[in-house]
């Protein structure tokens, strides 16, 4: 399995604990904050990406992503999500988006390279498996962080 430790959803709760490891604070913090995110994001969108994901967790999960994005629009973050960061080190974006994909493994989708889990990587990697593709290998020269695996 690529998720490590014993729970697959271990894929999100790495993502927490590189949040909640930050130690500065300010535009420095925020900024490691939005890379992480963004790793998170184009792992999950590519997963979600496919033609055989559900469309309405696509689109779910594609608003939360929107909604809690930490990143600015233009110069200005969104304040309540700032501030919330700032102060305990939790991104609602990485809840949310872990949230939706424990949504999405009860509900036991099977598809062409097995059954949908709550692990993007773990999707992600059987469908490179069954498809030929190397995806992983791609977003993992891109986004190392989010992208190890326990292999």
């Amino acid at each position: 399995m690529l998720c490590k430790g014993d729970k697959v959803t271990a894929f999100f709760d790495d993502l927490a604990h590189e949040v909640e490891a930050i130690q500065e604070t300010g535009d420095d913090f925020l900024q490691q904050v939005e890379m992480i995110e963004d790793g998170a994001i184009h792992i999950v969108s590519t997963v979600t990406g496919d033609r055989e994901f559900p469309e309405d967790e696509r689109e779910y999960i594609q608003g939360v992503i929107a909604r809690y994005k930490v990143s600015p629009i233009g110069n200005v973050y969104n304040k309540r999500l700032r501030n919330a960061v700032e102060a305990d080190h939790v991104s609602m974006l990485i809840e949310g988006i872990h949230s939706a994909f424990h949504a999405l493994a009860s509900r036991r989708i099977e598809c062409r390279f097995g059954r949908l889990t709550d692990c993007p990587r773990d999707i992600l990697t059987r469908r490179d498996d069954h498809d030929g593709t190397d995806l992983v290998e791609e977003l993992r020269k891109h986004f190392g962080h989010a992208v190890e695996d326990s292999r």
